[in-house]
């Protein structure tokens, strides 16, 4: 419980720049009601699938320019953030073809010691703030336009998912007679729709629409298997009359 409402904080406290500042409250009021113990994990999970769906276009759309800014500006941010040793130690790893996403992983640990690990971790993270400061400052100014343009883009591609999901769900509720293929699908929507709030792996729109293709075939299999094993009666004497 405790560890789902923390997820559940995490969104709320990430929410991305010019998200609607009334839904935002919805969803601080719910998380306050739910931490007041009145309802279970499953309400919670609920709750943050429901805006999982508000908030997906605009992480996926920030998720874009804060990429686009690691990739131009990100290691200028973490220079500035090392002391000079670490700097020079820098400098070194580039000419290596070393990467920041190789910083980040921890791939370059055996080259420090102890305390130039934590201070490498640590320029790390004040390296993020900085570029999602100066993130935040351009999709509010300079780049709005082009940042609503883009939630907009991603907004389709969730009305897309959607209708994938409903027919998946359509699928589970008039399968009547393979029950485990109906709760697998039921178990696959529940998986895409975490993926939209952080409690699972993040939601692919290409990976929904297979999902729908594939169960159709799994149904189809299913039914072609069964028909196999079904019991064929044959009256050896229906005809002996006729003889």
């Amino acid at each position: 419980m405790q560890s789902t409402l923390q997820i559940f904080r995490y969104l709320h406290g990430n929410v991305p720049p010019l998200f609607d500042q009334e839904k935002l409250r919805q969803i601080k009021d719910k998380i306050l009601l739910l931490e007041s113990g009145v309802e279970n994990v499953e309400r919670v999970e609920d709750e943050m699938v429901r805006f999982g769906y508000e908030i997906w276009p605009w992480n996926q759309a920030y998720k874009e320019y804060m990429k686009v800014a690691e990739d131009k500006i990100g290691e200028e941010f973490l220079f500035h953030s090392l002391c000079p040793s670490l700097q020079d130690k820098f400098l070194q790893f580039k000419k290596e073809n070393i990467s920041m996403d190789d910083l980040y992983s921890g791939k370059c640990a055996d080259f420090l010691d102890g305390d130039e690990r934590c201070e490498l971790s640590v320029a790390l993270l004040q390296a993020k703030k900085n570029l999602k400061v100066f993130v935040d400052r351009e999709l509010q100014g300079l780049k709005k336009k082009e940042y609503l343009s883009k939630v907009a883009e991603f907004k389709k591609i969730l009305e897309k998912i959607k209708k994938h999901l409903n027919e998946l769900n359509r699928l589970a509720e008039k399968e009547s007679d393979h029950k485990m293929l109906a709760d697998e699908i039921k178990s696959k929507v529940r998986a895409f729709e975490h993926g939209l709030c952080m409690l699972a792996p993040e939601t692919n729109h290409e990976e929904v629409g297979r999902a729908v293709e594939f169960f159709h075939g799994r149904k189809m299999e299913l039914n072609r298997m069964r028909g196999i094993h079904e019991t064929i009666k044959i009256d050896l004497y229906s005809n002996l009359d006729e003889i």
